[in-house]
């Protein structure tokens, strides 16, 4: 069994409950390896200040780093609406 540490995971939303699901996930001892903000700019900011390695610039980035799991704190219009174009919000 993979350990929760080995896995890591990028959260997406940097707003309130981005914030929220980075500190539960240190919490359980998951590696957050980056997070992607609304904007290349607020992401590379809010990762300084919650001290995560990595602000990506787009899903795609995410993916292709190979990251195991994707938390959404983006407002459930937006989930559902990228639900329906076939991006999930979270994958393990």
């Amino acid at each position: 069994m993979r350990r929760f540490a080995d896995i890591g995971a990028a959260v997406i939303g940097t707003g309130f409950i981005g914030t929220v699901h980075v500190e539960a996930l240190r919490r359980i001892g998951v590696d957050v390896r980056g997070v992607l903000g609304s904007t290349p700019d607020r992401g590379a900011a809010r990762a300084a200040a919650l001290n995560v390695p990595k602000a990506y610039g787009s899903l795609d980035e995410i993916l292709a780093a190979g990251v195991g799991w994707q938390y959404s704190g983006r407002p459930l219009v937006l989930m559902m609406q990228a639900s329906e174009n076939g991006v999930a919000d979270e994958s393990a």
